[in-house]
């Protein structure tokens, strides 16, 4: 474990490779997000790359459904900073998933079936919070075991 960067060392070519996966998948999320934000139907069942399972439980949630891709999103992010070398990592996180959703929900005063609802940054937020919130607790775990060899 490399103290400094709180990173486990890695050989360049897995590192790359992991740095890639991880920025990848933040990328895919920030597009999924926006393609069900901005929607004609704001339900999920009408979207035919949804799962059945998702869909029926996301249309029963439809709160708690804005803050669930914000979670590994700004987690994602948190970590795709923290191995760019970025020096405040969770707050480009925070700025990039702020962005996103400001974005997602500002879209939404343009489309005729859809409204912008301030809940919905809230639990946005939350999802956000909630993110960092995980990006911080596998930070300490990190930390606490190089701590311990």
């Amino acid at each position: 474990m490399n103290l400094e960067s709180n990173m486990p060392i890695q050989p360049k070519k897995h590192r790359a490779a992991c740095f890639f996966a991880l920025w990848a998948m933040a990328s895919l999320l920030i597009v999924l997000i926006f393609i069900a934000s901005w929607a004609p139907d704001s339900r999920m069942a009408a979207q035919p790359w949804v799962p059945g399972w998702l869909a029926k439980w996301a249309d029963r949630s439809p709160n708690i459904r804005t803050a669930v891709p914000f979670i590994p999103l700004a987690f994602l992010l948190t970590w795709g900073f923290k191995w760019r070398g970025i020096k405040y990592p969770a707050l480009g996180s925070l700025l990039m998933c702020g962005a996103c959703l400001g974005l997602a929900e500002l879209g939404q005063l343009f489309l005729p079936a859809r409204t912008a609802d301030v809940a919905d940054l809230w639990w946005g937020a939350a999802g956000i919070a909630a993110g960092l919130g995980c990006a911080w607790v596998l930070r300490w775990w990190l930390l606490r075991k190089s701590e311990a060899l």
